[in-house]
């Protein structure tokens, strides 16, 4: 693989906070990964990506509770949702059945890419509500 990424160095130095971007960084990573048939790092990857969701959805979730987030109970099954699929991914790994870690990987990237558009439309639609002034700055 190369050159250690960002996100991959605040994985491995047990960053407490990570974000979004490094979570997408490292599942970016895993595909290539996976593309080259590295199981071993595959793992430390999936292994990373779940201990690295686990910390930012945690954090996610008590922002929105904190600011009163209406669909805060559909969120958090979604953050539910993408750690199932992790962690079929790690047992895909660990049986050793790469080809089918693949297509776990394939519907995990499909699920977050799903959410990410429905999470970007509801978080817009709950500031326009709560905070117009907000959520104008936020479409810039």
């Amino acid at each position: 693989m190369g050159e250690i990424s960002p996100a991959r160095d605040r994985l491995h130095l047990g960053a407490p906070e990570p974000d979004v971007g490094d979570i997408a960084t490292l599942v970016d990573e895993l595909g290539e990964t996976l593309a080259i048939r590295d199981s071993r790092d595959a793992v430390r990857l999936v292994q990373g990506l779940i201990q690295c969701s686990e910390r930012y959805f945690r954090r996610e979730q008590a922002i929105l509770r904190r600011q009163g987030f209406p669909r805060l109970h559909e969120h958090a099954r979604r953050h539910e949702s993408a750690l199932l699929l992790l962690e079929q991914l790690d047992a895909c790994l660990a049986d050793g059945r790469l080809a089918g870690a693949t297509v776990v990987y394939d519907d995990l990237c499909a699920f977050l890419d799903g959410a990410r558009s429905r999470q970007k439309a509801e978080y817009a639609a709950f500031l326009a509500k709560s905070r117009p002034f907000a959520a104008t700055a936020h479409r810039r």
